[in-house]
């Protein structure tokens, strides 16, 4: 199945519900907080999704997404 990667500083209680959702549909997901360590996560491991909410913390949204 997929390999997900959601960078939210969110609700930590939908966090949890959509973790237990894809997981148990068969995917793989992880969560950051912040841009800088989602590129760092990226870098390491591929991913076949990411999911970012509009408010990242560390890196303004237009360079986060020219990285992806």
């Amino acid at each position: 199945m997929a390999k997900l990667l959601v960078v939210d500083a969110g609700n930590r209680k939908i966090w949890k519900r959509l973790k237990i959702r894809l997981e148990s549909q068969g995917h793989r997901i992880e969560r950051v907080t912040n841009g800088s360590l989602a590129l760092k996560l990226l870098a390491r491991d591929g991913f076949d999704m990411v999911s970012s909410d509009r408010r990242i913390a560390e890196a303004n949204d237009f360079e986060f997404l020219r990285e992806v």
